[in-house]
């Protein structure tokens, strides 16, 4: 709660927290929409990020008035299930470079869709990302780590998108490369959540 005695929901959308929920959410969006069991793989994904969030020390950051404004709760959602979407694309190209047989084709769609839904979540996180800065520090962009690699990473899938224009890139070499996004996304999103584990938190 804020001292006005009101709740404020800062710890519902911290992304390690929320980004299990994100990925669940995804996968029974995906199954309900294909129904193909292929799309149930990915719950190795959600156990993956379940047992880090497990392992995360409970509690919330000292809340800041910058971080309870709506563009602030609409960039942590949207920027979890970006992210959460890039996961779930890494495990289906890993099982589409591990797999030589009929699978492959529903193991490489479900990699470029989670890819192309998670890419839309993140460009969405970006804008709001950049408006929210703008409101609390007057700035739409630091050159911090934070920012660099929420950029790099957009630039990673963008570079992804466009492979399709180049005939050299088939299915197995976009497979390879996805998976790589996948791993840079979770390294550097991995660094974020060491970086502020000594953050001091409330509760826990």
């Amino acid at each position: 709660m804020n001292i006005s005695g009101y709740p404020i929901p800062h710890g519902i959308f911290d992304s390690i927290f929320f980004t299990p929920w994100a990925i669940a959410f995804s996968i029974i969006t995906l199954f309900y929409l294909y129904k193909n069991h292929t799309i149930l793989y990915a719950n190795v994904v959600l156990v993956i990020t379940i047992l880090i969030a497990i392992w995360y020390p409970k509690g919330i950051m000292v809340p800041e008035p910058h971080k309870s404004h709506v563009l602030a709760y609409t960039f942590f959602v949207t920027e979890s299930f970006g992210i959460g979407l890039f996961y779930i694309s890494g495990c289906y190209s890993l099982l589409c470079l591990l797999n030589n047989n009929n699978n492959n084709n529903d193991y490489f769609y479900f990699a470029n869709l989670s890819i192309i839904y998670g890419f839309i979540m993140y460009s969405i996180a970006q804008f709001t990302g950049a408006a929210w800065c703008y409101y609390g520090w007057g700035t739409l962009f630091k050159w911090s780590p934070r920012h660099l690699q929420s950029a790099f990473i957009w630039t990673m899938y963008v570079n992804f998108i466009h492979l399709k224009y180049i005939p050299y890139f088939n299915n197995e070499k976009k497979s390879l490369y996805a998976l790589l996004c996948s791993l840079f996304t979770f390294i550097f999103y991995l660094y974020s959540y060491i970086h502020e584990y000594t953050i001091q938190r409330i509760g826990g």
